[in-house]
């Protein structure tokens, strides 16, 4: 990380180059997710060297005292697509690119783990999408007649360890390949510059807290925690029970 630095050697520009390396480039959900990963690297970092000076080993804490980390990269989503926003958006695309906004707008599942779906993760019979690379583990997702058809159609005449969704008919989708037609698409459907690719997981969450599927069940065919749901989606979940509590009849 620093090399053979001593830790009282440690300079607070070595510590802010590496703290700022862990932003990529790429569009606004991908930076924003490598600042979260930059803020939480760094605290931990932080915690080590403050217990190493707590210990006196070593004389200073301005090294590291003096980084600044991201305010709010884990904060609240803000754009969600209702249907008709969804509809545009699917009418502006076409093609493979299509297939692959269509599969993250019925399942909520996020890029990467479409990228590594393979033909062999339909599971027909059953009724499943397994999502084996998750990036909370393996889950399975419930297929209703319409993504049972869909998802169908896209594994028809391959084999197993075949690429599910592909951005040519063979290659697998990789980072960032979306990130330019989706900002094309975006434009085309007259939409906020805001939306990225991950506001089609944004808008499925949202969607099923508005049906009123409790936050267990979102939470397992998501791949995340409640806890995160609450923390990312909270103000919807209240404005849902503001709504409830104006139509009681008790009082």
């Amino acid at each position: 990380m620093f090399g053979n630095t001593p830790l009282d050697r440690l300079k607070l520009q070595q510590i802010r180059k590496w703290f700022h390396s862990f932003v990529v480039a790429g569009n606004d959900e991908e930076v924003r997710k490598s600042k979260a990963t930059a803020n939480r690297n760094f605290a931990t970092l932080k915690a080590m060297l403050n217990l190493a000076y707590k210990e006196g080993l070593v004389p200073s804490d301005r090294a590291w005292r003096g980084v600044e980390r991201f305010k709010n990269p884990d904060g609240s989503r803000k754009d969600y697509l209702n249907p008709e926003q969804v509809t545009r958006l699917l009418e502006v695309s076409d093609g493979y690119f299509r297939d692959l906004l269509k599969a993250a707008i019925l399942t909520g599942a996020r890029y990467g783990e479409l990228c590594r779906l393979k033909a062999g993760d339909l599971d027909k019979s059953k009724g499943l999408l397994n999502i084996p690379y998750g990036k909370t583990g393996s889950r399975t997702f419930p297929l209703i007649k319409s993504t049972k058809v869909f998802f169908a159609q896209m594994a028809k005449d391959k084999l197993p360890d075949a690429p599910l969704l592909t951005r040519d008919g063979v290659s697998p989708w990789g980072r960032s390949h979306q990130t330019k037609l989706m900002k094309e698409a975006v434009a085309a459907a007259k939409l906020p510059s805001s939306v990225v690719f991950y506001t089609m997981r944004h808008s499925f969450i949202a969607d099923l807290i508005d049906q009123n599927m409790n936050v267990f069940d979102i939470a397992k065919i998501t791949g995340t925690s409640i806890e995160m749901i609450e923390k990312h989606y909270g103000k919807l979940f209240k404005d849902r029970v503001i709504e409830v509590l104006k139509r009681t009849t008790l009082i």
